[in-house]
C-alpha cells in the first residue's frame, strides 16, 4: 500500500499497532518463549538497563560519602583542565603556569574597566593574538571588545601589507 506523504504512513502504523496490539504481544511471547537467542538478547537488554541505573544510584551513594575527596580532586585537577584550555586557544605563557594561573583566581577586578568578578561572571585571560602571550586578566565584554580590535588591526595590518607588496611587485615587473 504506497503512501503519498510520510504522516500518513506513520497514521497507518499507529493505527494497525492499536487495532492488533494483543496479536503482535502474544507473537512476542511466543518468541521469548521458543528462540532461546531471542530470550538472551531481550534478558541482555533489561540487564543493562539495571545495570546502568544501578551505576548512578551507585554513583550518587559514593558521591555523598566521598564529598571531601571528591572537592578536593574537583580544585587540583579543574587547575589542570583550566590551563589545557588556555594551551588549546593559543595562549603561551609568559611565566610559570601556575603562578599565572594563581594570579587568574586571585584577580578580583578586571583590568580594563575595574568590575568586580562576581561568582556568575566569566573572568577572562586575554592574550595576544598575533603573539600568542597572555596580556592581563579581564571581563568578558572587555576581552570581546579587545578580541573585535585585535581582529580588525590584524587586517589592516594584512592589507597594508599586501598594498605596498603589490606596490613593490609592480615596480620590477616594468
Amino acid at each position: 500500500m504506497p503512501f503519498n506523504t510520510l504522516e500518513k504512513k506513520r497514521a497507518y502504523a499507529k493505527k494497525y499497532l492499536e487495532e492488533n496490539k494483543d496479536k503482535i504481544n502474544a507473537k512476542r511471547r511466543e518468541k521469548y518463549k521458543n528462540d532461546e537467542e531471542y530470550r538472551n538478547k531481550i534478558k541482555l537488554k533489561d540487564k543493562r538497563y539495571y545495570d546502568k541505573v544501578k551505576n548512578k544510584e551507585w554513583q550518587k551513594e559514593n558521591y555523598q560519602k566521598n564529598k571531601d575527596k571528591h572537592k578536593e580532586y574537583k580544585k587540583k585537577y579543574i587547575i589542570d583542565i583550566r590551563i589545557n584550555r588556555w594551551i588549546r586557544n593559543g595562549i603561551k605563557f609568559t611565566d610559570d603556569k601556575h603562578t599565572i594561573h594563581n594570579y587568574w583566581l586571585n584577580t578580583e577586578n578586571c583590568e580594563l574597566c575595574n568590575y568586580k568578578f562576581d561568582e556568575k561572571d566569566k573572568k577572562c585571560l586575554d592574550h595576544d593574538h598575533l603573539s600568542g602571550y597572555n596580556r592581563f586578566v579581564c571581563c568578558h565584554s572587555c576581552n570581546m571588545k579587545l578580541s573585535t580590535r585585535d581582529r580588525i588591526h590584524n587586517y589592516v595590518l594584512l592589507e597594508l601589507h599586501r598594498y605596498f607588496n603589490i606596490n613593490e611587485w609592480e615596480k620590477y615587473k616594468r
